[in-house]
């Protein structure tokens, strides 16, 4: 499935973008046919309202002007090229983006220009998922990176080295790696831990498939791994201290600041980008993982006061709330262990972590209450076969799905669209699921692309039409045959790949629904079986 979505992908959204700009643009910006003298001038006007568009943040404006207007040449090795590249970057057009980088890195611009540009293009290879080129082209860095872009590129570096398992590089790099910012500062910490673990567990899997049946020889071998994994742990821990200290200090921080103006000019300014809720997440992350290797280790007590700090509304609350519930169960604290499990019980029904929390909810009271654990097994089986239903449903669907009717788009771009709103109904929860999915979620991206390049496509055709109308236009009726000649095979192109689009999509979300379905199915043999396990006690006292 995932060389469908591909061959779906940046091939034909290549061919696509390509030929609507080159081949339509003329008609868009409404230029006749006859040939422009484009002077050799900076302040040529084409040029401006290029460097207009992209300003404005208006990509596929800026685009579209550069390509409908090859003579902006007057700059190519220093500008255009910066420009390019970035737009190719932001497009995912690998291969051109590649080109232009390349010509504008030895060019006469500035740095801080070019290195943005230079940056746009490795976080395309990272986020494409392209490694193997993604680490030879972050690996040899233009001169006279920012701060923050050295940062970014380490983080990135760092983590195509843990995707293609080369862990030993990545924390080489990482131990040496030095920053200003107090995010990237953490980032950067905390990646070099999970290195760290990673290593240790690949390490691990060689001495246990190394290790005979000697009982000696495994215990051994995870005791290695346990020692290597306090390192992991203690970087985990300073940064789970500093965030304590932090979060102490910003008060009385704030009041030396007022009271005393400080003059100095900070050395690093700060990406603006990066929120405070990325500051939150990042440090409800840090606090996961350092109560998982607790865990590991056998200190429940430290987990469960380390779980505490990871905020209610978190993206990582629903895993906190459950493995707090599960250390309370350990630990044999059932009223504790149910508050937990009811708190997450709360949530969307849709998340199977949810589901997990109603069970170990069930089998808490269980402990202690047996008359009211089997109402609310009673409860729980209802309400995991409407869950079921709902899957079904959203299953039984989706051959009829009239994507554009459930997620509408209004973009005027038609490649960069924002990711689509999900409607608040009771399969909401199941959507958000499916979309969470990077296949899935490119698949209905280029659904609504096309749809959008399809609207684009019939002003085109409308504008064609109105100039074979134009008695002026009979010297260059040639050409503007030629042109509607291009629109309707591009229209054609759309067509297809609509039904294409389509296709995909509906036979990427069938699987994870499937699986999902089988989860629900399971949790509800194990309700049952609760339920009846209950029954059977009551009955026999």
């Amino acid at each position: 499935m995932s060389k469908c979505s591909n061959k779906l992908g940046y091939g034909r959204l290549r061919g696509l973008l390509l030929a609507a700009i080159t081949v339509l643009m003329p008609v868009v910006h409404g230029q006749e046919t006859e040939k422009t003298v484009i002077r050799s001038d900076a302040r040529e006007p084409a040029f401006a309202k290029v460097l207009f568009y992209y300003y404005q943040n208006k990509p596929y404006d800026a685009l579209a002007g550069l390509l409908a207007n090859p003579k902006l040449s007057f700059n190519a090795t220093g500008s255009i090229n910066v420009m390019l590249g970035d737009l190719y970057s932001k497009y995912g057009l690998t291969r051109e983006a590649d080109v232009a980088v390349s010509r504008s890195v030895n060019s006469d611009v500035t740095a801080s220009n070019r290195n943005d540009a230079w940056l746009h293009y490795g976080k395309l290879l990272y986020r494409t998922k392209q490694y193997e080129l993604g680490l030879n082209f972050l690996s040899k860095p233009p001169i006279m990176l920012s701060p923050l872009q050295e940062s970014e590129r380490v983080v990135m570096l760092a983590n195509m080295m843990m995707q293609a398992s080369r862990q030993p590089e990545a924390i080489d790099l990482l131990s040496k790696a030095q920053t200003s910012s107090p995010y990237y500062y953490k980032l950067l910490k905390y990646n070099y831990a999970l290195a760290l673990l990673q290593k240790n567990n690949a390490e691990l899997e060689k001495q246990e498939a190394a290790a005979t049946k000697n009982k000696r020889s495994k215990a051994f071998a995870s005791k290695v791994n346990l020692n290597k994994g306090a390192e992991a742990l203690a970087i985990l821990e300073s940064l789970q201290q500093q965030t304590k200290t932090t979060k102490k200090e910003e008060d009385s921080s704030w009041a030396l600041w007022r009271s005393k103006p400080s003059t100095n000019v900070p050395e690093f300014k700060e990406d603006l980008s990066v929120t405070p809720v990325d500051h939150q997440n990042l440090d409800d992350k840090i606090a996961l993982s350092t109560a998982y290797l607790y865990l590991q280790q056998g200190k429940p007590q430290k987990a469960k006061n380390v779980l505490r700090t990871i905020r209610l509304d978190s993206a990582h609350s629903n895993t906190a709330l459950l493995t707090s519930a599960h250390v309370y169960y350990q630990l044999k604290d059932y009223p504790l262990a149910f508050n937990f499990a009811a708190e997450l019980g709360k949530r969307n029904g849709a998340d199977p972590l949810v589901q997990e929390g109603w069970l170990l909810a069930a089998r808490a009271i269980e402990e202690t209450d047996p008359n009211k654990a089997l109402q609310y097994y009673e409860l729980i089986i209802a309400l995991l076969r409407q869950q079921y239903a709902n899957l079904n449903e959203v299953q039984q669907s989706l051959l009829d799905l009239n994507i554009m009717q459930e997620f509408r788009v209004v973009d005027s771009d038609p490649i960069l669209i924002a990711l689509p709103d999900i409607r608040r109904n009771q399969n909401a929860g199941i959507w958000a699921f499916l979309l969470d999915n990077g296949e899935i979620m490119r698949a209905l991206q280029q659904v609504r692309q096309t749809y959008l390049l399809e609207q684009k496509l019939h002003t085109y055709i409308d504008r064609v039409a109105k100039l074979q109308q134009q008695p002026t236009a009979a010297a260059n009726m040639g050409d503007i045959n030629k042109l509607a000649t291009m629109t309707n095979r591009l229209g054609v192109t759309l067509t297809r790949a609509k039904v294409q689009d389509q296709a995909a999509f509906v036979a990427l979300a069938q699987e994870p629904l499937q699986e999902r379905q089988d989860k629900v199915d399971f949790y509800l043999t194990e309700a049952l079986l609760g339920k009846q396990r209950v029954q059977n006690w009551l009955k026999e006292r």
